[in-house]
């Protein structure tokens, strides 16, 4: 989603306040899901749930944190050539094969679909941001498996 800041101001000091607001009880769910997984003797299959519970909250801080980023960047310059690309901070170190199998382990719980990934034995990396990575591998599941199947709820 785009908005301009010259045309919708309002709009966007809303979603920066929001998204500003959400940083907290994010980190609350990440920190909660940390403290669950130290405690002796949890069962195996709550320790995955757990991973996977703190692997969607890191998502969405990282979409927190990108969305603030860029749009303070887009207040204080007139144009946002800088990253148009969507380049991570971390250049080409991240991992396409964990994002993705991140991404499906997570989709799995909402969709009666056989998923797999396959993938070349060595790595596979690009220069994405790891939240744009997900969101375009978690839209592109999402469309499949809906096309593929119903819904669970």
């Amino acid at each position: 989603m785009s908005i301009d800041v010259h045309e919708a101001p309002s709009v966007v000091q809303q979603l920066q306040e929001t998204c500003h607001d959400m940083r907290e009880p994010v980190a609350s769910v990440l920190a909660l899901t940390a403290a669950a997984m130290a405690e002796p003797g949890v069962p195996a299959a709550a320790r995955i749930r757990l991973e996977q519970i703190a692997g969607q909250a890191e998502w969405l801080a990282d979409m927190i944190h990108d969305f603030l980023r860029d749009s303070m960047r887009e207040e204080q310059e007139e144009t946002n050539e800088t990253d148009g690309d969507g380049a991570a901070k971390t250049g080409s170190h991240l991992d396409v094969v964990r994002v993705v199998t991140e991404v499906i382990a997570a989709a799995r719980l909402n969709w009666l679909c056989d998923l797999t990934v396959t993938s070349p034995v060595a790595p596979v990396r690009c220069a994405l941001h790891p939240a744009l990575l997900r969101r375009i591998v978690s839209n592109v599941l999402s469309n499949a498996a809906r096309a593929a199947g119903r819904q669970v709820w």
